[in-house]
């Protein structure tokens, strides 16, 4: 069996058993969802979350309710990749595209 493949064979193996507890750290975003503050004379300061209505079954002919989502990179959680500074821009594989999963757990 390929590496990856017995890997996550094995996760999800523990996930069944509870030998691996997962612990949801999701957050709703909205206007309250903190923003990091950018300093003084680096740039532009993020805009708040916001959320549009588009559409709405419930109360225009459709079927789906959905929005326009606007929010900055940096709204709520998140990672920084050593590529997102400008300190990081010579590390090898140093983007989100490019770090290896297994770095994450």
């Amino acid at each position: 069996m390929a590496e990856g493949i017995t890997i996550l064979s094995d996760l999800f193996s523990c996930l069944r058993d509870g030998s691996i507890h997962v612990i949801d750290m999701a957050h709703p975003l909205g206007p309250n969802t903190p923003i990091i503050k950018v300093p003084e004379g680096h740039g532009n300061q993020p805009p708040a979350v916001s959320l549009e209505p588009i559409a709405d079954y419930r109360e225009n002919p459709g079927f789906a309710r959905w929005s326009t989502l606007t929010l900055a990179e940096h709204s709520g959680t998140h990672f920084d990749a050593p590529g997102h500074w400008f300190t990081g821009e010579s590390y090898a594989d140093g983007t989100t595209d490019t770090i290896a999963v297994d770095r994450f757990i």
